[in-house]
């Protein structure tokens, strides 16, 4: 199965992102790393000399990134959000450019890992250290290779360090600065649950990002025990949720999805959610239903069937959709 068509859209980024890895754990939180403000250790951020180091001068070969030496995966470097353990560049041990993009909320933590060389005690690539600490503030270090940073306002930062990457583009690896990850901090809007569904659905599986649009994620909903994929189509409900990005219109992905629709021959109907206008595409070929409205923070895309539902019963989902956490 083509999993972008699949998703509309939505994959796995697979090279830039070796996510979930063998042994990755979750648990403590990364709220948890936090500690008083820091910066990064070696760099010249404006907080350098606030730098507490961790309880231990040297690096763990192995923690909440999981790498034990068994994974097939050996990812030069590894990123913590509340949502998600993941590898960042390739598999084989070389950051990329352009790197993946990341989404967090104000006041979420993130915590990044740079894999150790077993022969020296030394990771590969030195810590990067934001370049905006109003952005994105430094809150811990627990060692030479693993800190932690805190979204402190909106905005776009790129964590960069110096070393041999890869720029995809041309294929070519060189020693430069190289950027480790983009992370861009959002307004705090807690992910949704879609919480009408028919009887004996449950959630199935989470994206944390379509192509093209990285500030969207996805949870697609099914028959309770239904294997992944399809991941649309009759028998799966899909909440769509793009957090409000000042470069990335919250919109674009339901309009995507309705350019989508309305080329391949569906039609549009008014409809109303939470008491406000808004828009469902209908295709009457396939039974794909495309709902969208907005949420505070947020834009909300529901993707359906008309084998399981009608358009009233899908307002009816939509208007149900409840803040997951917080």
């Amino acid at each position: 199965m083509n999993l972008r068509r699949a998703l509309g859209g939505l994959v796995i980024v697979a090279v830039l992102g070796c996510a979930p890895l063998p042994g990755a754990s979750s648990s403590p939180p990364p709220s948890a790393v936090a500690a008083t403000p820091t910066a990064p250790v070696g760099t010249s951020s404006p907080t350098a000399a606030a730098v507490t180091p961790g309880p231990s001068s040297s690096a763990a070969l192995t923690g909440w990134w999981g790498t034990d030496g068994t994974s097939f995966c050996a990812a030069p470097a590894f990123y913590r959000t509340e949502i998600e353990v993941a590898g960042i560049g390739s598999c084989t041990g070389v950051l990329v450019d352009p790197p993946r993009t990341i989404t967090i909320g104000v006041t979420q933590a993130l915590d990044l890992h740079m894999t150790i060389q077993p022969s020296s005690g030394q990771p590969f690539y030195a810590l990067p250290a934001s370049p905006d600490a109003t952005v994105l503030a430094p809150t811990a270090i627990a060692d030479q290779a693993t800190a932690g940073w805190r979204g402190a306002a909106v905005g776009t930062v790129t964590l960069t360090t110096v070393g041999a990457c890869i720029a995809t583009a041309t294929q070519v690896q060189a020693r430069r600065p190289c950027p480790v990850l983009v992370v861009q901090v959002v307004p705090l809007a807690f992910r949704g649950v879609v919480d009408l569904r028919p009887e004996g659905w449950s959630f199935l599986t989470n994206f944390p990002e379509v192509p093209d649009f990285p500030a969207t994620s996805a949870e697609v909903y099914g028959p309770s025990g239904a294997e992944t994929p399809p991941l649309e189509g009759p028998g799966r409900l899909v909440l769509y949720e793009t957090f409000e990005l000042e470069t990335e219109d919250a919109e674009a992905y339901f309009a995507h999805r309705a350019e989508q629709s309305r080329t391949g021959g569906g039609h549009e109907v008014d409809v109303e959610v939470n008491g406000e206008p808004a828009v469902a595409w209908v295709d009457d070929e396939s039974g794909e239903l495309v709902l969208g409205w907005q949420l505070p923070g947020k834009s909300e895309v529901l993707v359906a069937n008309r084998a399981d539902f009608t358009i009233k019963q899908l307002v009816a989902s939509a208007e149900s959709v409840s803040e997951c956490c917080g």
